[in-house]
């Protein structure tokens, strides 16, 4: 399951992202406040944050850099109606995962939450095999110095 983090005061978004075509997959939490939802951050560990930049109010940059400083593995979806708001709010490549605009299609998002999964299975995966290595690695050097190893698998 994963955890998606929805920042946005677009009501037809909310209604769109939360309540029409939900995944049994995705578990939505949704702040319209973009503090409160950074906030939300430090206390719940999420797998994606899908952030509304089109509110004028909201330093989009210096939010987005927030998030990606309190949980660094965050894929990060931007949303927007104006590709010129990218430009002027001066958004950063390295900080945005993917770029989605207004209106959303169904397809295009569940493409991208499909995406984090499989990579997040895959990385979980890399990293076991990596753990395994080492484990043994570590028992034939245990094993070399004449001690007595067993070896979980």
């Amino acid at each position: 399951m994963q955890n998606v983090l929805v920042i946005t005061s677009d009501e037809n978004l909310i209604n769109f992202i939360i309540h029409d075509k939900v995944s049994s997959l995705v578990r939505y939490t949704h702040y319209a406040d973009v503090f409160r939802g950074l906030r939300m951050l430090t206390y719940k560990y999420f797998d994606i944050l899908i952030f509304d930049i089109d509110s004028p109010s909201v330093d989009a940059v210096h939010a987005l850099n927030i998030a990606k400083t309190i949980q660094d593995e965050l894929h990060i979806i931007v949303i927007t109606n104006n590709a010129h708001i990218l430009r002027q709010k001066k958004l950063e490549k390295q900080i945005i995962d993917h770029l989605l605009f207004k209106p959303i299609q169904y397809e295009h998002l569940s493409k991208h939450l499909k995406f984090v999964a499989m990579n997040r299975e895959r990385k979980k995966h890399i990293q076991l095999n990596n753990q395994h290595a080492i484990n043994n690695q570590f028992a034939g050097y245990l094993k070399s110095q004449n001690k007595d190893v067993k070896v979980k698998k």
